[in-house]
């Protein structure tokens, strides 16, 4: 995905808190969900919780991971990150190689979701975005453009000064 790597995509951000009635396991499923309505494949995942100590991105489909995880969920242990990603069959580093990814960051308290630009286009970001207000309490929120090599979820999490970000350019703010 070389060719791909200057591509700019569209990235989501809610911060707040996650609601009372947040439900790991619903979110899992609205993740996979929505990945699958984009037309896209929720092939990885990003999770960590007590038992689930990965440093890497898991694949979905391998059964022992996604026992693992729904163990997690089940016995109610403290996660930290659940992030559902669609990635090709050849990815590199998923953090530039995706099609789109959306997840939930307990540290950061925010949902973050990218997508590629042209997708953002075709589809109604505004729906996702009320769905998306149903796991969280919303104190602010973001859509953004950036270039893929300026990982979204850097700027999100505020990683760097926004000066450092050559390619943003903020779509709209709530």
């Amino acid at each position: 995905m070389l060719e791909e790597f200057d591509k700019m995509v569209v990235g989501v951000t809610l911060k707040g808190k996650m609601k009372d009635n947040f439900n790991w396991l619903n979110w899992l499923n609205y993740c996979e969900n929505k990945v699958l309505e984009y037309n896209y494949e929720p092939n990885y995942i990003e999770f960590e919780s007590e038992s689930v100590k990965s440093k890497r991105i898991l694949q979905l489909k391998r059964k022992n991971n996604r026992s693992r995880i729904l163990n997690s969920i089940n016995n109610n242990e403290e996660i930290e990150f659940l992030t559902v990603c669609s990635l090709p069959k050849n990815f590199i580093q998923a953090v530039f190689d995706y099609y789109m990814y959306i997840g939930i960051n307990i540290k950061h308290k925010q949902i973050e979701m990218a997508i590629e630009k042209d997708l953002y286009l075709k589809v109604d970001i505004n729906k996702t975005i009320q769905e998306l207000k149903n796991f969280i309490i919303l104190e602010e929120g973001e859509i953004f453009e950036i270039s893929r090599k300026e990982c979204p979820f850097s700027y999100a999490r505020r990683w760097n000064d926004i000066s450092y970000y050559k390619t943003l350019k903020i779509l709209d703010t709530f």
